[in-house]
């Protein structure tokens, strides 16, 4: 008869494993970035803060953004090829359907002086700051 030795944190540790190999994944990226639609870039530029995504494709008046407590919500719907019959596809690599990116953005902002222009497939939203949350000079004054 055969001696077995069990290891009770086996599973536990096998479990880790099948964590720690689906997060490094390469088709999940909980930070952004690859496999994400569309990517985006968001910075302060002086007085405004700044979001730029790639929206290749899109005419101005499929996209939707709105600004409600201090996320910006940037939304679209690409459609299908009309050229492709389903399932005849060779390759297909450009995903389709509806999308929707919630950023947080600080709340000292002014969203009813944002301004979005979309070119070259870039779309750029600029939300300048609340005057209250600029910086002010102070005046010193000589004391008596």
């Amino acid at each position: 008869m055969a001696l077995v030795q069990m290891n009770p944190f086996e599973g536990l540790l096998e479990l880790q494993r099948e964590l720690e190999r689906s997060l490094t994944a390469p088709f999940l990226n909980l930070e952004g970035g690859a496999h994400v639609f569309p990517p985006i870039n968001v910075f302060a530029d002086g007085d405004s803060f700044v979001l730029r995504a790639e929206v290749p494709g899109f005419k101005t008046d499929e996209i939707g953004l709105t600004f409600a407590r201090g996320c910006l919500t940037l939304t679209g719907q690409r459609q299908p090829d009309d050229h492709a019959k389903p399932g005849g596809y060779h390759r297909r690599e450009r995903e389709f359907g509806s999308f929707s990116r919630s950023i947080q953005l600080p709340n000292d902002l002014n969203p009813d002086k944002a301004t979005a222009q979309c070119r070259n497939g870039v779309l750029t939203v600029r939300i300048p700051k609340a005057e209250a949350a600029k910086p002010r000079q102070i005046r010193v004054q000589a004391s008596a």
